[in-house]
């Protein structure tokens, strides 16, 4: 490599050539170590043959078309370098895409000019053109908005196309990071500086080079999301994320704060686990379990039967026709359904347990414990009928569920469950479609309308009539929801309707609706949501029985994945035969640990 000026790196070819202009020809008069390796030729095959014998045809043909063989000529820097596409042929005859430089050395006769011709094998790179565009099916990548380089969603793409190449092909991939421990707006500073040392030292070939600078601003920027462990190797992908969270909670019942409150601590956690395979090109099989732990008092004295497999399902994934899911699981009605559980910080807000710590009845019934008959007299919280009401799924009891891919910004959802379920309804069926758009990833909407239906049951009413609450009307629960994203701030509206969906009662539920609403404001250094519900069901000849709560909910971070975060809830609630109705606020604290 020390007898070539330009070659500075161990992988750089050079091959040395002479310009007769007397003879007009141009040979060859040595080659490195590299450039052999590259070409598949001995040196002693190459000196003194012509240059043309290693060029494609192409660049063969221009360099025969435009060299001029004069001293103030067209030379081979004016002609070499602008070749379209260029590429040199090795010793069995096959293309090599490479880039070339030419550098003009020290000449020793007038009619006679020498040159370095420096080499870079871009075919990898080529390849990997070749692969990105048949891996990305037309998916174009967008950059981040305050760097000049692929935002997070696009870098973790392409760090999928990377991974996915380097197996397919079986070569090695290095990436590396690079931490540091200063504020966000330091982070963001000493980024475009890192970003404008790799732009100026590294060569356009060196793509690894260049996805590390994307990586690197998606590692500091996704900062506030939780951290999971993921294994994507072509054929297997495994995920596993979990949540522990610690909670302490006093509720003010009435308008004052001189009643006697009323404490509880609870707790959540739980641990889930996907795993997926691939069995076809674009197809994948796996499952999804997830177990969660709640309401553990002592956590030196775990009570395992505490534990519940809240999700266990069976996947079939394809990229152009969808997933079909097998187990329990969430409904699309509610995984699909817009509200503000999209956005809220610390406890949930209004979507959180805060009933479980406060009493909502009036008047007698104002000293009871928390949560007493709630949900018979109110609807507490945004959520579609299945999912408010606790459909018990299993074994015996299985969910089928159908997602589909996005089409033209569409999604589309259904789920069944076959049989009589635990919620005295039979055959139950779910759907969801939502839209997505926008003008970039920093400012876009998505709306959503899902829904659940199941015929009346009427097996448990005695001659007719609803005595016993052993019957049910027909279920037919829709919501609408809007997420409109700005920047930092999500702002949700949703609106959702039950009608007289549930057990036939005396007197009869004519209607239920609810209405929800919040904004929120998510960055790496805190998370707050101020949210809204207001809910209403219509009682035959006695007036709507009506519950009105406000969150504001506060969350910042504090190390390795934990946070701890305030929750405040002022609630209120109308009920026409009582006199005193209740009103009050629940107070939440607690640290999560996420991972």
């Amino acid at each position: 490599m020390d007898d070539f000026i330009t070659a500075r790196r161990k992988d750089d070819a050079v091959v040395s050539v002479c310009q007769d202009n007397k003879k007009k020809n141009v040979l060859i008069l040595g080659l490195n170590q590299t450039a052999r390796n590259l070409l598949k030729y001995e040196e002693g095959n190459l000196l003194n043959k012509p240059l043309i014998n290693i060029l494609s045809a192409r660049a063969a043909d221009d360099m025969k078309n435009y060299l001029e063989y004069t001293e103030n000529g067209h030379d081979l820097l004016d002609v070499l370098p602008k070749v379209i596409g260029f590429s040199l042929t090795d010793a069995k005859g096959e293309d090599i895409k490479t880039k070339v430089k030419v550098f003009r050395t020290t000449q020793f006769a007038s009619n006679k000019i020498n040159y370095e011709l420096l080499i870079r094998d871009i075919s990898l790179s080529h390849k990997l053109g070749i692969f990105r565009d048949e891996y990305l099916m037309g998916k174009k990548y967008k950059n981040h908005n305050l760097f000049d380089i692929p935002n997070n969603e696009s870098t973790i793409l392409e760090l999928y196309v990377i991974l996915n190449f380097a197996f397919q092909h079986q070569i090695n991939a290095a990436i590396g990071v690079i931490g540091l421990n200063s504020s966000c707006s330091e982070i963001n500073d000493a980024l475009k500086v890192i970003i404008e040392h790799f732009y100026k030292n590294c060569r356009s070939d060196d793509f690894l080079g260049y996805y590390l600078v994307a990586l690197l601003s998606s590692l500091f920027l996704q900062s506030s999301a939780s951290s999971r462990t993921i294994l994507d190797k072509e054929i297997f992908y495994v995920e596993l994320d979990g949540k522990i969270d610690l909670r302490f909670g006093y509720a003010f019942n009435r308008d004052s704060f001189s009643a006697k409150a009323k404490d509880k601590t609870s707790s959540y956690s739980y641990l889930r686990f996907l795993y997926l395979q691939q069995v076809y090109p674009n197809t994948q099989m796996g499952f999804n379990v997830k177990a969660g732990v709640s309401g553990i008092a002592n956590l030196k004295a775990l009570d395992i039967e505490k534990l519940d497999m809240e999700e266990w399902y069976f996947i079939i994934k394809n990229q152009e026709l969808g997933s079909i899911e097998y187990g329990k699981r969430s409904l699309v009605s509610q995984s699909m359904l817009i509200n503000t559980s999209k956005i809220y910080a610390a406890a949930g807000g209004i979507n959180g347990h805060w009933t479980n710590y406060a009493n909502l009845r009036g008047n007698k019934n104002r000293d009871n414990d928390p949560g007493y008959d709630k949900d018979n007299v109110f609807w507490v919280e945004p959520n579609i009928y299945s999912d408010y009401n606790g459909l018990e799924l299993g074994l015996k009891q299985p969910s089928i569920n159908y997602i589909s891919p996005e089409i033209y910004n569409f999604q589309l959802g259904f789920s069944y469950v076959p049989g009589k379920n635990n919620l005295q309804y039979s055959n139950l069926i779910a759907a969801g479609l939502s839209y997505k758009n926008g003008l970039s990833d920093d400012i876009n909407f998505t709306t959503a309308l899902t829904g659940e239906f199941a015929r009346e049951n009427l097996t448990g009413c005695l001659d007719g009539t609803p005595e016993g609450y052993g019957c049910r009307n027909q279920l037919l629960h829709w919501n609408f929801g809007l997420k409109l994203k700005l920047f930092d701030l999500d702002c949700i509206f949703s609106y959702g309707n039950g009608g007289k969906s549930g057990e036939k009662r005396n007197p009869e539920i004519n209607n239920t609706y609810y209405m929800n609403a919040g904004i929120a404001y998510h960055s790496d250094s805190r998370k707050l949501s101020l949210t809204y519900f207001n809910s209403g069901r219509n009682i035959a000849s006695k007036d709507t029985n009506e519950l009105t709560s406000y969150a504001l909910s506060l969350e910042y971070p504090f190390f390795m994945g934990t946070s701890y975060y305030f929750d405040i809830v002022k609630f209120s609630t109308k009920e026409p035969e009582v006199e005193n109705s209740n009103s009050g606020y629940v107070l939440l604290t607690g640290l999560k640990l996420s991972f």
